[in-house]
């Protein structure tokens, strides 16, 4: 679903490069699809775009800018464990004393000491990460989009006898599709999970709601034939620094958002039922684990009675009530049916992070296809980040040192652009899967909230900025208004001009 010139255009503009890099300690391995798992689906690996809110309204429609795109990555294991957040990390010397600020990584596991493969013989756990993590900077939000082999299994029709069988079942069947993760600050040490310096130094504020996320839909596995149904909600699969009595075997797991009956992290619903037997938890200590989410689960639409939503005017109570289009179908009501919330502090040398499992992939917008403008029908991932985040605030933590936002970057990851990295020997490595290309967005603070005070240098459109802070995800190409089609167009052509030129 491409138009030639848009696609000409952009293919022209959006060159991204990352930066050289050696790994220190052995190379890095790409992963390969485990043969107990469902087989892999036909797009496993797809595109992305990112756009901005150019009309301020809260929902992505024609008049948006598409401002870049970018590839997923992979790996056969959970959208949680592919976060690597486990107790293992945790070594005699290193011990979890339940209030400490603990890392959280992306890691592909293409070998590791908990699968039947090759093992690093030092255990070290820079063998395994798919983004370098010694060129993080602090005070910057590192984004991904992932795929996951293991959450795409059938779990609706894998046997159960057990707790711990049942609860896998009960948590992961709506799971078939997407996740995007984040990681934020810098981690001095990626193989101690738990640095003695515990220095608040920054805190997030961000919200994410996502937009038809949720069904159950058939697919093809990659040669074109029926794979099965896949079965999607999203849901939080990750909260970093989550309460110690969340540990579950060898993982720190969250519990379930009963999003069906009671909008909320209910005790009794059915997966958490089994998550408070696996663990051997009181209602109490259930409730301690939810608090202690960083990252979070709320009913939309009630989201800003519980808590303080980025902006209040574009919350999805407001779209839902008050979103109108000539183009929507009469009586279609535009929603958000779920919303997260990252409200984290970070101490000095680690990080924080999430995961948001679950997500489908949908898209059903086919406007070069058809010629029909169904805008809305697709999963839109809205990221809302506020002024306090970027600019700093006046919070203390529990000792009265300040806190201060100070977010001065967001980095997103394309796991389809060929970077150069080279191994422990020196040979190029040409996978995308293992080095991925850098899109970095800048801050600025001197600018307002309302006008957008984070931007991106845009090869052809020049400084693109981001009004209300405001970050839309899509898997298609949103239709540009004509404005922007003429820009494009003047930018096309004077790339094939220099062409040209250079060839004469």
């Amino acid at each position: 679903m491409k138009c030639s010139l848009l696609g000409t255009v952009m293919g022209l503009a959006l060159v991204l490069a990352a930066s050289a890099r050696v790994l220190a300690v052995t190379e890095v391995h790409a992963p390969t699809e485990d043969p107990d798992y469902r087989d892999l689906r036909d797009g496993y690996v797809r595109t992305w775009y990112i756009f901005n809110d150019s009309l301020l309204d809260g929902v992505l429609n024609p008049g948006d800018t598409r401002i870049t795109a970018l590839d997923n990555w992979w790996t056969p294991l959970s959208a949680h464990t592919q976060h690597n957040y486990d107790a293992l990390w945790v070594t005699d010397e290193h011990t979890y004393a339940g209030t400490d600020d603990r890392i959280s990584l992306p890691m592909n596991h293409a070998t590791n000491v908990f699968k039947d493969t090759p093992a690093d013989p030092d255990n070290n756990a820079n063998y395994n990460f798919w983004l370098d993590t010694t060129t993080f900077n602090e005070n910057t939000v590192h984004f991904y989009m992932t795929y996951s082999q293991y959450d795409n299994n059938d779990f609706d029709n894998m046997p159960g006898a057990t707790n711990e069988q049942q609860l896998t079942n009960a948590r992961n069947r709506e799971r078939n599709g997407w996740a995007m993760g984040w990681v934020t600050n810098k981690v001095n040490d990626p193989n101690n999970p738990v640095p003695a310096d515990q220095v608040k130094v920054g805190q997030v504020e961000m919200d994410l709601f996502v937009h038809s996320g949720q069904g159950t839909f058939a697919m093809l596995d990659q040669t074109g034939n029926p794979l099965g149904s896949s079965l999607s909600n999203p849901q939080v699969s990750l909260s970093n620094d989550i309460s110690h009595k969340a540990l579950e075997n060898t993982q720190w797991q969250p519990p379930s958002f009963d999003g069906t009956t009671t909008g909320t992290y209910d005790e009794n619903f059915l997966a958490n039922q089994l998550y408070r037997n696996v663990l051997s938890i009181s209602e109490a200590d259930f409730q301690e684990i939810v608090d202690s989410m960083e990252i979070r689960e709320w009913n939309s639409y009630d989201i800003q009675n519980q808590t303080t939503v980025v902006n209040p005017n574009r919350a999805p109570s407001e779209i839902k009530d008050h979103f109108t289009s000539g183009d929507l179908p009469a009586g279609y009501q535009y929603e958000y049916t779920d919303a997260f919330t990252d409200r984290s502090v970070y101490a000095h040398g680690t990080n924080d992070g999430g995961v948001i499992a679950g997500l489908s992939g949908y898209d059903n917008y086919n406007y070069y296809q058809t010629g029909e403008n169904n805008w809305w029908d697709q999963q839109v991932i809205r990221i809302d980040i506020s002024e306090n985040m970027l600019k700093g605030g006046d919070d203390v933590d529990e000792n009265g040192n300040p806190i201060y936002g100070n977010i001065q970057k967001l980095v997103f990851y394309d796991f389809g652009s060929l970077g150069t990295l080279t191994d422990s020997v020196g040979s190029l490595i040409t996978d995308p899967q293992i080095n991925p290309a850098k899109i970095i967005f800048g801050v600025d603070n001197t600018q307002t909230f309302l006008h957008g005070q984070i931007y991106f240098d845009h090869p052809t459109l020049g400084r693109v900025w981001f009004p209300e802070n405001r970050i839309y995800i899509a898997q298609v190409e949103m239709v540009p208004e004509p404005g922007t089609m003429a820009i494009l167009a003047v930018g096309a052509l004077g790339v094939l001009l220099r062409r040209r030129k250079m060839k004469a």
